[in-house]
């Protein structure tokens, strides 16, 4: 049962990534939420319901695959990671995450190493045409 929902869950995430949704997410933030959480409830479900981590030993060398085999599954049968991987508790846990980052204000990054402020180096440029050109209508004006 397991096997088959790595690539239904892959496959509907890369549907939700280019489909009309995610056009629409660029211009409307309920578009942006309404694709945040398809993916979460859909895709991700999928993906976390696929055992990846059995998946993902297969890229170890077959010497390390027990020892590294026998600690992840040490790790998945402890109390606190079952607590936390119960489907109602990740799923809260995952939603006031999600709530939180949406709502704080982060601070905007600084640039040091002289980096590609691209964005707001447009909005500067836009904002001081726009001046410039106002204080010419102005200069017209007065003449």
């Amino acid at each position: 049962m397991a096997s088959g929902q790595l690539p239904r869950g892959l496959a509907h995430a890369r549907v939700r990534l280019t489909s009309p949704i995610h056009e629409l997410g660029e211009q409307l933030f309920s578009a942006h939420m309404l694709q945040h959480e398809i993916l979460i409830l859909i895709a991700a479900s999928l993906i976390s319901a696929s055992h990846l981590g059995a998946t993902c030993l297969w890229a170890l060398a077959p010497r390390h695959r027990t020892g590294v085999g026998g600690c992840v599954h040490t790790v998945e049968r402890s109390t606190p990671v079952r607590f936390f991987m119960r489907p109602l508790t990740a799923w809260l846990l995952e939603a006031a995450t999600l709530w939180i980052w949406q709502t704080l204000r982060w601070p905007a990054p600084r640039s040091n190493s002289g980096g590609c402020d691209c964005e707001i180096r447009a909005r500067r440029n836009q904002a001081a045409n726009c001046r410039n050109a106002a204080q010419g209508d102005a200069r017209l004006g007065a003449r």
